[in-house]
């Protein structure tokens, strides 16, 4: 439970108010900003498991960059619950080793919490696209990787490392 100095009054004021916000008393616990996705990133990328892939795979390891731009303002009101800064980027990591290849070089990346990221590599597909979803501080992120496909199937584990 959050300890709020002005507990009692705050209690008091919505028995007699009928309803009032923790915030216009100071009082909300402070949700920290996530750190921004923005900047140029090493990526590594393993493979450890596929199938029904369209080539055939032939590494295990693939590296390359993906760089994400400023995330847009945001249009307001926002609904606080649900909303996100998300990152629009590009993609240089050449995924034709693992037995599969990437549609175009769109990103769309966003933090979910403040040390969750999910990343969508070729995102403007319903189908055929990366998801990454790791955890980790501003200057690296680890966590696992699935090629979203029918009948096509691979993931693996992930690695991105801020260049700058």
């Amino acid at each position: 439970m959050h300890w709020c100095p002005g507990g009692p009054r705050w209690f008091s004021s919505v028995v007699l108010i009928g309803s009032l916000s923790l915030t216009s008393l100071g009082c909300a616990s402070a949700t920290p900003k996530p750190p921004s996705l923005t900047g140029r990133w090493r990526a590594w990328f393993r493979l450890d498991t596929a199938s029904r892939l369209p080539f055939a795979a032939q590494a295990h390891e693939v590296t390359g960059q993906l760089y994400f731009r400023p995330a847009p303002p945001a249009s307001l009101p926002q609904d606080a619950r649900t909303w996100r800064l998300v990152h629009p980027g590009t993609v240089a990591v050449e995924f034709k080793p693992f037995g599969f290849a990437l549609g175009t070089t769109e990103a769309l990346g966003w933090y979910q919490g403040k040390d969750t990221v999910r990343i969508i590599l070729d995102p403007t597909v319903d189908h055929g696209h990366v998801e990454l979803v790791g955890s980790g501080a501003a200057e690296e992120i680890d966590g696992h990787w699935q090629l979203i496909s029918d009948p096509a199937r691979a993931e693996g584990e992930f690695r991105l490392h801020r260049l700058d």
